[in-house]
């Protein structure tokens, strides 16, 4: 099993990842099948993948197809009040 960054874990090793962070804080995971099998994934965190459109939840399951990929954006969760905003100007 392989712990995906914050947002999905991953049961075999045939899956590629790659996280990507904006300037402006949006994180961006990329996700690459390389067996010639499905793999199942879970979400850690809400996130929405941008190829498809759809939305997953915490506990959600993803299913990555053969040979196949996702980029998922992580949905941002408002910053408490009074939490510093470290983000460069």
């Amino acid at each position: 099993m392989v712990l995906v960054p914050a947002l999905y874990m991953v049961k075999g090793p045939a899956v590629e990842t790659a996280t990507r962070v904006a300037v402006d804080g949006t994180r961006l995971l990329f996700l690459l099948n390389h067996a010639p099998r499905p793999a199942r994934l879970t979400a850690h965190a809400p996130a929405t993948d941008l190829l498809t459109g759809e939305r997953a939840a915490p506990g959600a399951p993803l299913v990555l197809g053969p040979l196949g990929v996702a980029v998922l954006q992580q949905i941002r969760r408002p910053r408490a009040s009074g939490t510093p905003d470290l983000r460069r100007k």
